[in-house]
């Protein structure tokens, strides 16, 4: 086969080769070699000629692309550019063509754009929670509101990432504040427990901020400063805060915050804004809160107060339909339904329903139309119902921002009233006529004091015809006397004030004489409540006038007669008593020295007989004392028991003479200790027991003491005394009291007596406000009966060791004896030396000054009546000019109470009555230098019984300031100490308990710190009555004791 050449290799081979090259099997293969490459060559060319043109086009195709790629770029640099305008406008240069660049710079504001469009997001999602929030409380239930709250401090935490959220409230009055809500995210420990009433002085910083509207914002607490605020915040694991105060107009009521606990968190203004808002939307919350519970409250007191008002009430809204009413409306317009089941029903017929109460039927119904229809205030229109009541009726339209909204109907009963008003004016005619004819003369006169109008009796008592007296000036023509004139225009200003009074005034009528009128001056008003002038009644009381006179001077002999019965009584008490005192004083020292048994016999008939006479004076003065009121009562404790037992004693040994049984009996209910005048009393006792000794031959006497009432402070008791004795008729009975009365003379030449003793008692009974009740039948015996009301004493303990209980020891008393009677100085002087005292006689109030000047002695015995200079005038040189302070005793014979103050008053420290008792005479003395004698044994007391640290700071070491406070201490503290002992002697527990507490203070301010327990328990006791008043008074004695020796200790120490 031949083969095929390339066709250059062809044209080669044709023209340079031979037929036998061609066909030589070497060359054959050469030129096959060469055809081949050129074949190869040819086939290479072929797709180098491809390739080239494909390249060609390709790059035809890139060149292409690039041109349209580089127009795109310059359109895409135009439009970066123009996004960049719109992103920022403030870019001007357009130069730069680096798209990398551009494009960055286009991220990085989309960036920025896309975080203010997830602010604004965030923003509009917050605003709408808050109106979420906010439509919340839109007419919210008061009992949900708290549930509401925390619910929004949830949804407020969460939304700014918060972990705890919680509410304050600020009580300033407190100076307080506590946590009063609090939200808790998952895992943090709620606060609220820990957080209340804490002391605002630990964040003053913060409240002042607050005070003033402003936030509190701590991004990082760690980096406070160390202070209070910090300490709280960390023992919370707080890390950032944000409070915001809650404000009112007026006020700042907390604040609320929100903690982050778990981070740091930055708010940003935003966020600060919005949870401001919440705040503020709490705050308008709790606002109207208030008010709506206020304007609840309000509507609810008006309710009720429409409710009970005593008048019947209907509320109707513009449609007629019943709002409000009251059960009083339904009870008079006879509805059968209450007041609650009437709201909501129409009353448009109601008129008409309810006419047939009323007196003029068609007339109600037409005048409720004619109101309805003009809506117009009704006031005061008077209904007549055919029951016989009135009604009143009052009208009032509603009217709100000009639009009116309904009305109110009140219907009040004036029946009483118009009875009354009737019965006024039928009684005003009436009094008109007697006034027209009574005998008082009446005058009316206008503001300018003329007479407009004048009865016929004041014509008759003036002597004036009306005609004479009409627009004339009653002062003009009646007044007597200038001095008159400024007393009558005091009375003109009184009727100007409104001022009604009554006086008497001389005048001079028309015929010149002088009367005297009394007159009854009041002002004189219209209708309207004008004042008109004055209306004047006048009554002649001349003669009266002259009776007055009469009177006063016969009541001045009276007193001129008193006063001389007095000062005859006092020199009888005198002249009887001194000679009677040296009688009984030698029949007493006959007694001491011992006699034989008929002089025994006659001494003992001169001693009863002196008791017999002395009796008799004592009675008569204690008549007068009871005339002139200077008798008195004494308060104190005593037993009563102790008292009859007292009497009994005293008179067992006259009635075992007469061999009568004198028995006792006493109530085991009775008290053991009263407070009263344990003196009077036995003498009442002893006045009705003698009289049954003296008038009982045979037989018995007894004494029964019953328990009638017991009350908590007092008890009601009833002693008896019967008899079998000669017993009284009925008709002496009654004339028992009467003094100086006795049933017949042969009764007082057999028995003896004055017939006072039963006057005595009676008046002394009533005076201790007791009563007496006499029964008694002639020839079989008496009962009489007293009873008494007493207040409950105070039992002491240990009353064995009572000073009264202790025998008197007197040895070396030096005693100056100031008596001019010789007699009467032998008496006391031989009753002092049997006690072993030092004696020394005066025998006038000189000598004993001059006795004075020279020595000394521990008490005075000073008679009053003296030659040269009386006891009076001696005691007042003693103390006033010598300044003598020792105890002066009076020796008196005038037991009137005048002539005891007078010797009180003058300086003297007690008194004794002539004739004495050598007892009562050394108890006296004993009583008066016992202080001395104590004084004096004491051992003296080293503790301080109070501190004045506490003054002294107070005082910063000022002298006058510690002593101007001790002083004050001292004058409260002798004030107080004698009211509480008065409290208790009236049993008064709630004064005793409030004393104290004001006395406690003043004590521990001054450091008496030894009964503060006891002031304590006192007080305590006596407000709450749990102790028994004896107790009680045992711990106010402790106290009053340690007192008054701190008092002593202080008075010596610093004043």
């Amino acid at each position: 086969m031949e083969i095929e050449f390339h066709k250059l290799l062809r044209r080669q081979i044709d023209k340079y080769l031979t037929e036998d090259c061609k066909t030589h099997p070497q060359f054959k293969s050469f030129i096959n070699a060469v055809n081949e490459s050129y074949k190869s060559f040819e086939r290479d060319k072929n797709l180098m000629d491809h390739v080239f043109k494909q390249s060609e086009e390709e790059y035809n195709e890139i060149n292409e692309s690039l041109k349209s790629e580089n127009i795109l770029k310059q359109k895409s640099i135009s439009n970066l550019y123009e996004v960049i305008k719109m992103l920022d406008s403030s870019v001007e240069n357009q130069d730069s063509e680096d798209l990398t660049e551009l494009s960055s710079y286009v991220s990085e504001q989309l960036k920025k754009r896309i975080f203010l469009q997830e602010q604004l997001n965030k923003q509009l999602e917050f605003q709408n929670l808050l109106m979420d929030i906010s439509s919340e409380y839109i007419n919210i239930p008061i009992e949900k509101v708290s549930q509401s709250v925390n619910k929004s401090l949830k949804e407020m935490s969460e939304f700014v990432h918060a972990d705890r959220a919680y509410i304050f409230r600020y009580n300033f009055a407190e100076k307080t504040c506590s946590n009063v809500y609090e939200y808790c995210g998952e895992g943090i420990t709620p606060q609220i427990d820990n957080l209340q009433d804490i002391p605002l002085e630990m964040m003053d910083e913060w409240v002042e901020i607050n005070k003033k509207g402003g936030s509190i914002y701590y991004p990082n607490v760690e980096e406070l400063p160390e202070s209070d605020i910090k300490e709280i915040l960390q023992a919370q694991d707080i890390k950032s805060l944000f409070v915001i105060p809650a404000m009112t107009q007026n006020e700042c009521l907390g604040f609320v915050g929100f903690d982050f606990v778990k981070h740091h968190h930055n708010l940003s203004d935003t966020e600060k804004n919005l949870l401001t808002i919440f705040t503020q939307v709490l705050v308008n919350v709790r606002e109207r809160l208030v008010l709506e519970r206020n304007l609840s409250r309000t509507v609810e007191m008006l309710k009720k107060l429409l409710a009970n008002l005593q008048s019947g009430i209907l509320m109707e809204d513009e449609k007629r339909q019943i709002i409000f009413t009251n059960d009083l409306f339904c009870n008079m317009f006879n509805i059968p339904v209450s007041a609650d089941d009437m709201i909501g029903l129409d009353c448009t017929n109601s008129a008409e329903e309810s006419k047939t109460l009323f007196k003029d039927e068609e007339h109600f119904v037409q005048r409720i139309n004619e109101i309805l229809e003009e809506k117009k205030i009704v006031t005061n229109e008077l209904l007549e119902m055919k029951n016989g009541k009135f009604l009143e009726r009052d009208y009032i339209p509603i009217f709100i921002n000009d639009q009116y909204q309904g009305h109110l109907w009140k219907y009040t009963d004036i029946s009483e009233r118009k009875r009354a008003e009737d019965h006024l004016r039928r009684q005003e005619e009436k009094y008109r006529n007697i006034i027209a004819n009574m005998n008082l003369g009446l005058i009316e006169v206008d503001n300018n004091q003329m007479i407009q109008y004048a009865n016929q009796s004041f014509c008759e008592v003036s002597g004036f015809e009306a005609d004479e007296l009409i627009g004339k000036n009653p002062s003009q023509l009646f007044l007597y006397g200038e001095n008159n004139m400024k007393f009558l225009e005091e009375q003109i200003e009184l009727r100007k004030k409104g001022v009604s009074s009554v006086y008497q005034l001389p005048v001079k009528n028309k015929r010149g004489e002088i009367r005297w009128w009394a007159i009854s001056g009041a002002p004189n008003y219209d209708d309207q409540g004008n004042l008109l002038g004055s209306v004047g009644i006048h009554l002649d009381i001349t003669d009266q006038k002259k009776l007055e006179e009469e009177l006063k001077l016969q009541r001045a002999k009276a007193l001129e007669a008193s006063k001389a019965k007095e000062v005859f009584l006092a020199n009888m008490s005198h002249e009887i008593r001194t000679p009677l005192n040296a009688i009984i004083g030698f029949l007493r020292e006959l007694k001491r020295v011992g006699v034989n048994g008929s002089q025994q016999e006659f001494l003992d008939y001169s001693y009863n007989a002196s008791q017999h006479l002395l009796s008799i004076i004592n009675n008569i003065l204690d008549i007068s004392k009871i005339e002139s009121g200077e008798m008195l009562l004494e308060n104190k404790n005593f037993s009563i028991r102790e008292s009859v037992e007292n009497v009994i004693t005293i008179l067992k040994p006259k009635a075992q003479e007469k061999g009568l049984m004198l028995t006792t009996s006493f109530s085991d209910k009775l008290y053991p200790v009263f407070k009263g005048d344990p003196s009077k009393i036995e003498q009442v006792l002893y006045n009705i027991i003698g009289n049954s000794l003296k008038f009982t031959n045979q037989g018995k006497i007894a004494v029964d003491c019953k328990v009638l009432q017991d009350l908590p402070h007092q008890q009601t008791f009833s002693i008896c005394i019967t008899d079998t004795g000669i017993g009284m008729s009925e008709e002496y009975i009654r004339s028992i009291f009467k003094k100086f009365n006795q049933e017949d003379s042969s009764i007082s030449r057999k028995y003896g007596g004055t017939g006072l003793g039963m006057s005595i008692t009676k008046e002394l009974i009533h005076l201790m406000k007791g009563e007496i009740d006499v029964k008694s039948e002639k020839n079989v015996g008496t009962s009489i009966t007293i009873q008494l009301v007493l207040n409950k004493g105070i039992e002491k303990l240990n009353q064995e060791d009572s000073p009264e209980n202790e025998q008197i020891v007197l040895d070396g008393t030096r005693i100056l004896l100031v008596e001019d009677n010789e007699l009467n100085q032998l008496v006391a002087e031989n009753s002092l030396k049997h006690y072993n005292c030092l004696v020394t006689k005066a025998d006038n109030g000189r000598i004993a000054v001059e006795i004075l000047e020279k020595e000394q002695f521990d008490i005075i015995l000073m008679d009053i009546q003296m030659p040269e200079m009386d006891g009076i005038e001696a005691t007042q040189i003693l103390r006033e000019e010598m300044g003598i302070k020792t105890p002066i005793i009076a020796l008196t014979a005038n037991a009137f109470k005048s002539e005891i103050d007078k010797c009180i008053s003058i300086g003297m420290d007690d008194y004794i009555t002539k004739p004495f008792a050598e007892e009562s005479l050394i108890t006296i003395i004993d009583k008066h230098i016992r202080p001395q004698k104590n004084q004096s044994d004491a051992v003296p007391v080293k503790e301080i019984a109070y501190d004045l640290t506490g003054i002294r700071k107070l005082g910063q070491g000022d002298e006058a300031f510690i002593k101007k406070i001790i002083a004050l201490f001292i004058t409260q503290t002798q004030e107080l100490l004698p009211q509480i002992e008065s409290a208790f002697n009236n049993q008064n527990f709630a004064e005793i308990a409030r004393i104290v507490h004001k006395l406690r203070p003043s004590v521990e301010a001054v450091g008496i710190t030894s009964i503060s327990s006891e002031m304590r328990e006192l007080e305590v006791s006596a407000k709450e009555q749990s102790m028994e008043i004896s107790k009680l008074y045992l711990l106010f004695e402790k106290i009053k004791n340690t007192l008054m020796n701190a008092i002593a200790q202080m008075e010596k120490d610093h004043l």
